[in-house]
């Protein structure tokens, strides 16, 4: 999770982040920080339980998978969009050669509209692909 949120905000941002607390991330002007990505960090440091940027940036390096990934044998969903950047399709290719059990791999493109994180430019396609692989595995 740390080398996925590095490749999103950069090397320089996660080595030196910003002393941004939670409660002053809204204060942040819109060009420097659009709205949603306000809305998610935010998110993301209270999933974590961290007040800072800093410290959420610092909690997130805690998790990896590492070699325990080849004990994943249960189906999976490996989803990338091509838009993610190289880090995102790196670990995207790295879960797909490492996952123990059956895999189904799916990458959005930009063509579908879809190639963004969590495919938030087409998340109608991204639920149909996620509802039918998970009717496919428990049907």
């Amino acid at each position: 999770m740390g080398t996925y949120l590095v490749g999103f905000v950069g090397r320089e941002l996660a080595a030196n982040p910003p002393s941004l607390t939670l409660g002053e991330v809204d204060r942040v002007p819109d060009q420097e920080l659009p709205r949603g990505l306000k809305l998610n960090l935010k998110a993301s440091m209270r999933r974590f339980g961290r007040d800072t940027v800093a410290g959420w940036l610092e909690r997130v390096r805690d998790f990896r998978i590492g070699d325990a990934i080849g004990n994943i044998r249960c189906p999976s969903l490996a989803l990338v969009g091509e838009g993610e950047g190289s880090t995102a399709m790196n670990l995207f290719e790295d879960f797909s050669r490492g996952v123990g059990g059956p895999l189904t791999r799916r990458v959005f493109t930009t063509a579908e509209g879809a190639d963004s994180h969590c495919q938030l430019g087409n998340l109608p396609l991204s639920n149909a692909v996620i509802y039918d692989w998970l009717d496919e595995v428990l049907g």
